[in-house]
Formats: C-alpha cells, structure tokens, sequence
C-alpha cells in the first residue's frame, strides 16, 4: 500500500490523535486534561479536517495509515479503534480519486501473488443501489434483483398494495413451501414489515397465494415468474420496503446457496444524498460528513430542496463490505455555511465547533478531495475471515473489554480527582 501511495506522488503526513470533537456519525472518546480540569481532547474519529487544512497549507498529495477511534456497539467489522489509509489530493475529479484507490487495491493483491480485479471497477449510483438491491453496499455476487411494482398496482382490489407508497418484490428461483414463506415473513417482520406477500408458481406454471384472486391480470402478467419460482413482495414506505427486500435478499442468497464465494466484486456506490432526517430532531442531518461537496447543479438545493440534494460522495464495496467512503469537499467558507444552515446550525455554533476550519477555508482553499479506506476490512476479506477480530491482534470482545489485560478498570478516586473528575453513582 505505502509503495503503490509514494509511486503515485503521496507523501506520508502524521496528524495528531488528540483532537476537537467534530460530529462524524459516532460519539467521541473523550480524554481528560489534567492542566485543564473540565476540558476534554477527543481522540480523532478521522483526520478529516487536518488533512483538509493541509491541502490548504499547500500540500497537494497527502496520505497516512492512520489510527482511529469511534465509541460504536462492535460487531463483526467494527472495533473501537481501527486503521485506515487516509488521503487526500488536492485539484483533483472524481475519476482521479476512485484511480488512486483501484491502484491500491491491485497493487495489494499482486503483492499477495492473488488474481487481481479488472479495472475500472463498475459503478453504480445510491438510488440504483437501494432500488435493485435494497442496499448502499450491495453483494453483487448473486442476482436476486429488486423489482418495483408500484405503478401497476395503483389501481389494484388488493388493498394493502393499493394503499402503500411503494410496492417492490423479487423473484426466487424456487417454489417455496407454506413452512420457508412463514419463517422469511418471521425475518420481514423483524426487519420492519408488517407482513409478506407472495405468489408461488409451481412446476406447471399455476400460481398458489391468497392474494392472487385479488389481481388484475394486467398485474398477474407484470409479476409473471418462470414455474417453480416464487414472487415475494413488500408494500409500505420507502425506507421499509428498501430495509426488509434487502435483508431477505442477503438471507435469501445464503440460504440458496447461490453466492459465489469465489469472486470479487469490487464496486464504486456514487452519488449518494447529501442529508438525511435526523430521526431523534427531524433536522437535516448529514449522510457521510458536514464537509462533503453537493453534487454539481445541486447547490441550490442545499437550503431549497435538502431531500433532493445530492453529495459527491463515494464508497468502495467488496462483496457487501463497505471498504470506506471518501468525497469531494467542500472548499468555500460560503457553501460550507449554506450546509450548517440546513442542518439547523447557528453561525455561532458552527464557529463555536469549526471556527478555526471555517477560518482556514477563508484563506483560499484549493478544491480537494480524498478518501478512507479501512484496512481492518481490507485485510479480513484478503484473508478469508468474516469477522475483524481474527485478523487484530489483541482485539476487544462484543462487550467492549480487553480479555487480555481486563480494561476498562475503574481507578482510584486520587487520579480522578487530579483530573476533576467524579463518578456518580447509577440511582438503584
């Protein structure tokens, strides 16, 4: 990875780990200051914003192997802290940055004697993604494509298809007993849906369902599947219907056996929105950070239309992981003002939190953009291993603790009144 950076002009810059907090999509962990009793560094979720302010101070190819933290639940490709290879280039397209990042990722693979994947790697837009499969990091190793069916039943007796503001559905290649369609629409409703709806097609081709007297023929022939095949489908809200299709999808695949476990696919998701709804305030809040560019033509929307625009934001996926993100950022004190005012942010807040950046960025900054890419994942999908933890050493278990050493401890109440601080006590 170091080769294949300093060959195509990167030069290796340390940031510091002991930093402002800065709202990255997980909580900081926080480290007291004992000359500053009350205040707190938080170790760096990213080096987002030094490496934007090198591509100020003129360093126009930056990278590092970087460690960070983020306070998160762990799970089977998240720890507490992780590495990740860090870059940022300055004047750059977005063609040059995903070039930078298929060239790592073939190097990495020819330094392991392994097949590497052809180049360029395919592309797909966000709403592609979660219209055909239901995910922003799809497994493309397997079809099962999400299909929409919302037009055709508009009109439909069926009252819940009717009804909802989207109805999609797939095709899987088999005739389904009463017993799977009870234990996927188990796995539907976990997932949010309030029930399953199917049509089974027998080896004669005659469909089995409950529903099916209640369609047209003009819907009959829109959902029309080969015999021995079954038709699943999901009618509710957007959101619901992208979460359940996608998560059935994926157990569908397993369970199929249809997975080809001897590919990689490595694909670019492109054109994601800019902001979402915070689900806690109903504010505009940002899908990847504050800092990423819109999308050309999108300008306007930022405080116009926030739900229709789009960012320029990319990630890397490999066989349903997502191997990091990374964008075009914003490089004009004006725009980045024009996103905290649609998130519902005060000039004084965002000056309270980013002062010293929004300042930087006054100075004259240069169009930049960059990417993460975490080696964690990286390095497990290179080695075969599901989860992280095999390929960490030492690493932390579900519960957040170190077997070996038995951190986190308590210490003793001197250390923490040197720090100021004092632990109160959970009311019984």
């Amino acid at each position: 990875i170091r080769r294949s950076m300093e060959e195509q002009g990167f030069i290796d810059i340390w940031t510091p780990s002991l930093t402002l907090g800065t709202p990255e999509g997980a909580r900081d962990f926080l480290v007291p200051v004992r000359l500053q009793p009350g205040n707190f560094f938080a170790l760096e979720q990213s080096p987002q914003l030094f490496k934007q302010a090198l591509m100020i101070g003129g360093f126009d190819r930056y990278y590092q192997i970087a460690t960070c933290w983020r306070d998160e639940d762990l799970r089977a490709d998240r720890q507490f802290e992780f590495r990740q290879l860090d870059l940022e280039l300055a004047f750059p397209t977005r063609d040059e940055v995903l070039d930078v990042l298929e060239r790592v990722v073939v190097a990495s693979f020819e330094a392991l004697d392994l097949e590497p994947p052809e180049r360029p790697f395919p592309r797909m837009s966000y709403a592609e993604a979660m219209l055909r499969y239901g995910s922003d990091k799809p497994d493309l190793r397997f079809g099962l494509d999400i299909q929409d069916g919302t037009e055709v039943t508009r009109s439909s007796q069926f009252k819940i298809f009717s009804s909802a503001s989207i109805v999609r559905f797939l095709v899987v290649p088999q005739a389904l007993s009463r017993g799977d369609l009870g234990k996927l629409e188990v796995i539907a409703k976990e997932w949010g849906a309030k029930g399953l709806a199917y049509l089974v097609y027998g080896p004669d081709g005659e469909v089995r369902s409950p529903i099916a007297r209640f369609l047209s023929q003009t819907e009959l022939g829109a959902f029309a599947a080969p015999p021995g095949s079954t038709v699943l489908f999901v009618a509710d809200e957007v959101h619901v219907v992208e979460r359940v299709l996608g998560a059935l999808r994926l157990h569908l695949g397993r369970e199929l056996g249809i997975v080809d476990d001897k590919r990689h696919v490595f694909h670019w998701i492109l054109d994601f929105p800019l902001f979402q709804p915070d689900e806690e305030t109903g504010r505009w809040t940002f899908v990847h950070h504050p800092f990423t560019g819109p999308l050309e033509g999108h300008e306007e929307l930022i405080e116009e239309d926030p739900s229709n625009a789009l960012s320029q934001h990319y990630d890397l996926i490999w066989n349903g992981w997502e191997l990091g993100s990374g964008s075009i950022r914003i490089h004009r004190s004006d725009m980045q003002q024009r996103v905290f005012r649609a998130m519902g942010m005060t000039e004084e807040e965002a000056h309270a939190k980013f002062g010293w950046f929004l300042d930087a960025l006054q100075m004259g900054a240069p169009p930049h953009g960059g990417f993460a890419l975490g080696l964690d994942r990286f390095i497990a999908l290179l080695a075969g291993e599901p989860n992280i933890r095999e390929i960490t050493a030492f690493p932390k278990v579900s519960s957040g603790s170190d077997p070996l050493t038995g951190a986190p401890s308590s210490v003793p109440a001197e250390q923490l009144r040197e720090l100021g601080i004092r632990v109160l006590e959970e009311p019984q």
